[in-house]
């Protein structure tokens, strides 16, 4: 993970996915490419880097955040961003990723060999993307698994899950600030009556106090 700085604007998010691809092998695995506002990574790109529409603020996906939620910022912008170890690191964003892919639109990326200069590690990798025939999931992962591959395996249809659920809880707090959006003009607009009405009835109370006066 990372926080992103929009120095501009001073707005802040952390971006809990934050990954390092290669970007030649990942344009064969995922469909990225089809869905930016701007241009995909290079291989020798060390100062660029492409965010979600979530994340930017910008585009035309549906965003689960709201606006002011985000670093409001555009392709051809500079963002900073502020890494784990504590390195700081300027970067333009050469992209927006404006997918209905939640994960992509959520997420940040830079290239693998921007990240091993950062982290100083070269050759290794926490997540491997496989591209597989549509419907043959659960084959090719039993067959990972009878070659020895240990680590957890997920299909497809895990991750979206988690999207979904995720997306659903997003959904359900949108609904009750929308619920408290309403009780509070309702009960603005009560207050602001009771108080109009409370001066009116002053208001006539003291001219009829003030008439009687009249000699």
């Amino acid at each position: 993970s990372a926080v992103l700085t929009n120095e501009d604007n001073k707005k802040t998010i952390s971006s809990w996915m934050f990954q390092a691809i290669d970007p030649e092998r990942e344009q064969k695995v995922t469909e990225i490419q089809d869905y930016l506002v701007g241009d995909y990574l290079v291989e020798n790109d060390v100062d660029k880097i492409m965010l979600g529409a979530h994340l930017a603020g910008s585009g035309s996906a549906a965003k689960f955040m709201p606006i002011g939620e985000t670093l409001e910022i555009k392709k051809g912008d500079e963002i900073k961003v502020t890494y784990s170890t504590g390195l700081s690191k300027k970067y333009e964003i050469k992209a927006v990723i404006d997918s209905r892919d939640f994960f992509a639109v959520m997420s940040s990326y830079i290239t693998i060999k921007e990240a091993e200069n950062i982290l100083n590690v070269s050759d290794k990798a926490s997540n491997i993307y496989v591209r597989v025939p549509l419907g043959q999931e659960e084959y090719f992962m039993k067959k990972f698994q009878e070659i020895g591959v240990n680590e957890e395996i997920r299909s497809w249809e895990d991750k979206a899950g988690q999207a979904n659920i995720i997306s659903g809880l997003f959904s359900t707090v949108n609904k009750i600030f929308y619920i408290v959006g309403v009780i509070i003009i309702f009960f603005t607009i009560y207050v602001a009556t009771n108080i109009n009405v409370i001066n009116n009835r002053r208001d006539r109370k003291s001219t009829r106090l003030n008439s009687s006066h009249i000699p």
